[in-house]
């Protein structure tokens, strides 16, 4: 994949446990060699509901760029920031 001339970054990769529950994810990069297993961090398996050794298939899928999102804090707290709407686009 990363040796294919019509490659480019940003790739999206849609992940699809056993379950069928699916997500989708942006790696910053790669750094195995093409014969190597994907390894995936803890909160993705708990996402995906995955169990120890399950197979996950994965599709680089392409994706539209959001017009825009709607966010939903989990408390009051989060939008007490003085300057939120700044906090938000800068990160």
């Amino acid at each position: 994949m990363r040796n294919d001339p019509d490659f480019e970054f940003p790739c999206y990769l849609e992940l699809t446990a056993p379950n069928h529950t699916r997500t989708f994810v942006s790696p910053l990069e790669f750094s195995a060699p093409d014969d190597r297993i994907l390894v995936l961090p803890s909160w993705l398996h708990r996402d995906l509901r995955l169990t120890e050794g399950a197979d996950v298939k994965v599709r680089c899928v392409p994706m539209e760029h959001a017009i825009s999102v709607r966010l939903a804090p989990h408390s009051l707290r989060a939008c007490s920031h003085p300057e939120l709407k700044l906090f938000l686009q800068e990160s």
